[in-house]
């Protein structure tokens, strides 16, 4: 799998990436490109069409082969099998009016056909047409789509899907809920449009409030993991939170995570991260009353993890 750093300049900047391959391959590494953002976005392992694992009950394959040469899918250029729902994964660089010609028709089919291989009901299905520009056919002939029938089809531009993928990166143990709720609201931003250029007026608008709410939803987490890390840094048993402070103000990536949802960094938030996530023990107090943490142990965190899961499974009866 690409590294995450890897997919972000790759989608920030796709016309240069794809300069440097073969015309002849261009429009099936474009597609595998944005499957393989889609496995990062949600966290799942992706396959091709040649290597595909019928056994991963949850992954995103790319329906093209890689080697040799790359050819692109027949059907649907890929699928992502999520929790609680599925996405048809449709990628064109088309900006013409074939883009609505060509793309738009095969896109709708395909999502009835992902969701006859599926069984899954039509509000669980979305079938998802990426572009670097949404042409404004494609708007008009997804917008009338989707006020007369159940399967929906979600537009989405190759920015939008780079701005989620990195508040993935940031947010790590973020939940397939919250991918869903970007579609849902990605599907409201152009039911709500009048035009093209205004839904992508109200998406741009609309992503930074996702974003912010997946990172607060998920700063605990993510803080309590970098403390973690520079604890274990350190080397010692004990560790002030002063400390852990000084380390986290110089890490590039929370000081981003915590200019986004405009939150301080304080010794208050890195100890409620750890206790919260059960990462740090406190172990003492300095004079001045400043706590002392403890790592956990590795194999009594995972021992943990372990416990907690199998309760959850026991509360589904052990499935």
């Amino acid at each position: 799998m690409v590294s995450m750093p890897t997919l972000l300049t790759r989608l920030k900047d796709v016309d240069n990436y794809l300069s440097r391959q073969h015309s002849s391959v261009r429009s099936a590494l474009f597609e595998r490109l944005i499957c393989q953002a889609f496995a990062a976005l949600l966290h799942l392992p992706f396959f091709d069409a040649r290597h595909d694992d019928s056994t991963q009950p949850y992954r995103v394959t790319w329906f093209g082969t890689e080697r040799p040469p790359a050819k692109t899918p027949r059907g649907p250029d890929g699928r992502a099998l999520a929790h609680g729902f599925c996405l048809g994964i449709e990628a064109t660089r088309k900006t013409t009016p074939k883009q609505w010609s060509q793309e738009f028709n095969e896109c709708l089919e395909h999502a009835h056909y992902i969701a006859q291989q599926t069984g899954k009901e039509p509000q669980n299905v979305y079938s998802v047409l990426v572009t670097t520009t949404v042409h404004v056919r494609t708007f008009r002939a997804a917008r009338a789509q989707n006020e007369r029938n159940d399967h929906k089809i979600v537009l989405m531009e190759v920015e939008t899907l780079r701005k989620a993928l990195e508040t993935a990166s940031m947010a790590f143990t973020m939940r397939h809920l919250e991918v869903r709720e970007l579609v849902r609201n990605l599907l409201g931003c152009l039911a709500d449009a009048s035009s093209v250029d205004s839904f992508r007026k109200r998406t741009r608008a609309y992503m930074p409030t996702w974003e912010t709410k997946v990172l607060k939803l998920e700063l605990s987490a993510a803080l309590a993991v970098k403390s973690y890390e520079a604890m274990i840094r350190v080397g010692r048993k004990h560790v002030a939170v002063s400390e852990i402070l000084t380390s986290l103000t110089r890490d590039n990536a929370i000081d981003m995570y915590l200019r986004r949802i405009d939150e301080p960094l304080g010794i208050s938030v890195i100890a409620r991260s750890l206790k919260q996530e059960s990462l740090g023990a406190v172990v003492g107090k300095l004079p001045d009353d400043e706590e002392l943490f403890c790592p956990v142990p590795l194999a009594d965190f995972r021992s943990r993890c372990q416990r907690r899961l199998r309760a959850v499974e026991d509360a589904h009866g052990g499935n």
